[in-house]
């Protein structure tokens, strides 16, 4: 794989978590836009204590290190990344996503609760310790649309994929598909991570502190919620009015007051399947230890990636 966007690559057959990887490559002083690739991850963190694995070339699932916004807090970062991937997707397969916050990513189909299918979601953290200027975005994208565990036989260790499939029955959230599936064509993982690249280059080379006006329409313009009724946790109903320049979710109370939802799961009320995306993280990653809400350290908000471990490249072929 050959990254020109990538100040370092490191690429793997297999690893734990590339997240993981890429936080200790991160304390270790490796620069902005360092990344980690790997085929296939093996320890990810996921919802109720779940352990997630990556398919083997199931996906592009990718780290990178980012810088933090020179001023105010980090929550802008999570949309910046999944308005970025959300583009990346567009222009490598022609597939339009949509973008649920805080930031998974769903595909308008004819299967799955309400029409939608997952594709993929980030999950960004920091508290890196001597290393407050970086944040990891972790991201996964499925290229290939997972098999799915018979129910029969389905073991704690379940792929994001293929627990988001079984969570149908658990908990109606939206089955996973491949961008294979949803183009009717192979896409290239390297040429998605170019792309994905490039596009953080763009806006987040280093990231502001506000959102702008561009990345806000282009959010809005993908907006699962906007206009939705939502139930988010620990705050109640009410209507999506999109999300202000710090990243949060602008949430139209029953009274008629708009609050701003730094963190928290969100459920869309009714369209025919009553709990169709629950959870802040529908596809991995629900551990809210150390959670940003308002420039803190810990876990931005945000969902999925398995996340990583081992040996540096420079950038260039691996």
């Amino acid at each position: 794989m050959r990254l020109d966007d990538a100040a370092e690559l490191e690429f793997h057959d297999s690893l734990p978590s590339t997240n993981e990887r890429a936080l200790e490559w991160a304390r270790e002083g490796a620069p902005p836009f360092s990344v980690v690739v790997a085929r296939e991850q093996t320890a990810g963190r996921g919802r109720q204590g779940r352990s997630w694995r990556s398919p083997l070339d199931g996906g592009l699932w990718i780290s990178i290190i980012l810088p933090t916004p020179r001023r105010g807090a980090s929550g802008a970062v999570p949309i910046l990344v999944g308005v970025s991937v959300a583009r990346a997707v567009e222009e490598v397969s022609g597939a339009r996503p949509f973008l649920k916050w805080p930031n998974d990513l769903l595909l308008s189909t004819r299967s799955g609760p309400g029409g939608w299918r997952k594709v993929g979601g980030i999950l960004c953290q920091t508290g890196l310790g001597r290393r407050p200027d970086r944040i990891v975005a972790g991201v996964g994208v499925n290229l290939r649309t997972p098999p799915v565990d018979p129910p029969e036989t389905a073991g704690p260790s379940t792929s994001a994929a293929s627990e988001a499939e079984r969570g149908m029955k658990e908990r109606q959230g939206p089955a996973p598909i491949g961008l294979d599936e949803a183009c009717d064509r192979p896409v290239s993982r390297e040429a998605l991570a170019e792309a994905l690249l490039a596009e953080l280059r763009r806006v987040a080379d280093p990231p502001p502190a506000i959102l702008s006006e561009t990345v806000l329409r282009e959010w809005a313009r993908r907006d699962l919620l906007l206009g939705r009724d939502v139930r988010v946790e620990r705050t109640g109903r009410g209507r999506a009015r999109g999300i202000d320049s710090d990243g949060a979710l602008r949430l139209e109370k029953p009274d008629g007051t708009i609050v701003a939802i730094l963190s928290g799961g969100v459920r869309i009320i009714g369209e025919g399947s009553s709990a169709l995306f629950t959870g802040g993280s529908s596809a991995g990653g629900d551990d809210r230890r150390g959670e940003v809400e308002a420039g803190g350290t810990g876990t931005l908000t945000g969902s999925h990636t398995q996340d990583g471990a081992a040996a540096a490249i420079r950038k260039g072929d691996v």
